[in-house]
């Protein structure tokens, strides 16, 4: 038998393990992504592929899509998802991470909203300083002219506190907002297919600090399966400044790596501001670039505590 056939078949016989699993996941991936050229043993190393495809679907929504894999099962990393705690984690800009359950009123967020506007700096000093302006020009909250209104007259931190109680308490209660609803019908046409409504989902609510300015934020995680694949969604239905809504898609197929089993990982991770209709090309290109490194962050750490 020729040497270079023996060698070829060693080849393929090490790789065996690597690959097992890999032509209905990645042909599944490529026919519904835009990693068409990718392979298994690429991402196997830990590699994180990035494409832009769908940053044109609507003028105030950017996206961007990722292919990856990590050395879990399927079930451990939608769980991982589903109950995603981000609070303390490096550069995820997130200090507080609290669970909502059921019709959440004013007394689910008063007492850590207490806490946040006690002090005169961190994550509720810019708040702070925002709400006192809410009804001027220069104020960046992204609030409804009632919700303004409402914050103009807290005058105190203990009227501030009940003022932010009250629209978080209002906006969790009406949580499927429209910016939020074109977020999933854009990521339907890029190819992740129906979203399913949220409706049962965990949610959650975050206290935050991006570049020195405190955020608030609520969300919901929600899942469903189907066709030899598993589909995570995460979204941010209402946040105070910088963009107005997110939504992330993780669609999960299983693979074998060395024997062991793996998830292979398609993620669109997508944002909805008004002033991205106003940026230009190479702005645009920029605000993709952030979304991207917040999502490779979210992902890092994510594959850190399925993998240590």
């Amino acid at each position: 038998m020729p040497k270079r056939f023996l060698f070829l078949l060693a080849a393929i016989t090490l790789l065996t393990p690597l690959l097992a699993g890999a032509d209905s996941a990645e042909s599944s991936l490529k026919s519904a992504s835009p990693f068409k050229d990718f392979t298994l043993a690429q991402v196997a190393g830990g590699d994180i592929l990035e494409n832009r495809t769908g940053a044109s679907q609507s003028p105030q929504i950017e996206a961007v899509q990722t292919c990856f894999l990590i050395k879990a099962p399927p079930e451990a990393v939608a769980a991982k998802i589903l109950n995603w705690n981000p609070a303390g984690k490096s550069d995820l800009d997130v200090s507080k991470h609290l669970k909502l359950s059921g019709s959440s009123g004013p007394d689910a967020f008063a007492p850590m909203l207490e806490t946040l506007f006690k002090g005169s700096g961190g994550d509720g000093g810019w708040l702070a300083e925002q709400s006192k302006k809410a009804k001027e020009p220069s104020c960046e909250l992204l609030l409804t002219a009632e919700e303004k209104n409402h914050l103009a007259e807290a005058s105190t931190p203990a009227k501030l506190t009940s003022a932010w109680a009250a629209i978080l308490a209002h906006r969790s209660n009406t949580q499927d907002g429209p910016d939020f609803n074109h977020l999933r019908a854009a990521l339907k046409s890029l190819g992740a297919g129906d979203i399913p409504s949220p409706s049962g989902g965990n949610r959650y609510w975050e206290i935050g600090d991006v570049s020195d300015r405190g955020s608030l934020s609520e969300g919901v995680s929600w899942s469903d399966s189907g066709s030899g694949r598993t589909r995570v969604f995460d979204g941010e239905y209402f946040v105070t400044s910088e963009y107005s809504a997110s939504l992330n898609v993780s669609t999960l197929w299983p693979v074998t790596v060395n024997g062991k089993p793996a998830t292979l990982v398609w993620r669109i991770d997508s944002a909805y501001a008004n002033q991205f209709a106003d940026q230009s090309g190479a702005e645009r290109i920029a605000s993709a670039s952030l979304i991207f490194s917040s999502a490779k962050k979210t992902i890092e750490a994510i594959r850190h505590e399925l993998e240590k």
